[in-house]
């Protein structure tokens, strides 16, 4: 569902949160951020994007952000701010009676002390809220739509004539969400019942988040009935493509021996060691070089060039294992 034109709208729920705490919250599964910073010892710590690496991910809620600890066949550490982890609802969980935030709704880290997310429930759109428990979240993007429930609201009569849209669980009671809009947007509503001067309306999100609630009757104006429709949105991070191709230049893929390392640049200093043997997806190596830059580490990505670790993932020519044995490419 696509709601014509960007709907840039804040939720903002009115809840009484739970007294602020500092928690440290642990997380396993496989993480996308970007630019996460990789120490290096000595040399310049460096950044990357993580796509799906799996990882135990602690939250320092004292120094506001998230250590990333490598679960595969590299062992390596990085942090990464709060705000660049992408992370997802774990479990369903309902804000102020109004509104129903379904497993697998993306979220954002806001901040770890008091621990805050940002909900997004159509691009452009968020819901801001609390939430004081760290395993109402999981980490990694959202998951695929939910299908559509049935007698969910597709079509609506209504539109919001104001800003900000105070959706209440019942006619003037206490538990309420705001809705804000940009300057210029529109939020299309399904109109379900009114009742002196209040109006129940709903509406459902492609991501799987629902608003459903009582509003004043002024606070809307009806429309003609239309579809709902929402606008699509890019992965998390905004990443691209990258194409190469070379000549007496070996590229492609081959294995780091066990006890290998990948070093900062040729001669540099170690950031990650193979715990195994590990399947590198592409490196690149001179015919007769002594080093191979990384090109493509799965789940890993730099930021700066199509090299997929940023020209900062160098390795010894031997201790790589390539597919022939002069290294010279097919």
């Amino acid at each position: 569902m696509n709601v014509a034109g960007i709907i840039a709208l804040a939720i903002a729920a009115t809840l009484a949160a739970p007294a602020a705490r500092a928690q440290s919250c642990q997380w396993s599964g496989r993480a996308v951020a970007t630019r996460v910073q990789i120490a290096a010892g000595r040399a310049r710590p460096f950044t990357l994007d993580f796509e799906g690496l799996a990882v135990r991910a602690s939250a320092d809620a004292t120094a506001g952000h998230v250590v990333l600890r490598t679960d595969g066949a590299l062992d390596f550490t990085g942090t990464v701010p709060a705000t660049r982890l992408a992370i997802a609802v774990a479990r369903e969980f309902t804000l102020g009676g109004v509104a129903t935030i379904r497993a697998g709704t993306p979220l954002a880290l806001r901040s770890l002390a008091p621990f805050r997310i940002d909900v997004t429930v159509t691009p452009g759109a968020t819901l801001r809220a609390v939430t004081p428990v760290c395993d109402a979240v999981r980490l990694g993007e959202t998951a695929d739509a939910p299908a559509t429930r049935a007698g969910t609201a597709t079509r609506g009569t209504l539109r919001a004539r104001v800003r900000v849209l105070r959706v209440h669980a019942t006619p003037g009671g206490a538990e309420a969400i705001d809705v804000r809009l940009d300057a210029g947007q529109r939020l299309q509503l399904a109109m379900i019942e009114s009742r002196g001067g209040w109006v129940r309306v709903q509406r459902d999100f492609f991501a799987g988040s629902t608003v459903a609630g009582w509003v004043r009757e002024t606070d809307v104006e009806h429309v003609p009935d239309a579809e709902f429709l929402e606008r699509g949105g890019v992965g998390f991070g905004g990443l691209g493509m990258c194409g190469s191709g070379s000549s007496h230049t070996y590229r492609g893929p081959a294995m780091l021996r066990a006890g290998g390392q990948i070093l900062e640049s040729r001669g540099g200093v170690p950031w990650a060691r193979a715990r195994h043997d590990v399947e590198i997806e592409s490196v690149s190596i001179p015919w007769g070089g002594a080093w191979a830059e990384v090109r493509d580490i799965e789940g890993v990505r730099g930021l700066d060039t199509c090299a997929g670790v940023s020209g900062r993932a160098w390795i010894r020519a031997d201790a790589l294992v390539l597919p022939t044995p002069s290294g010279r490419a097919p």
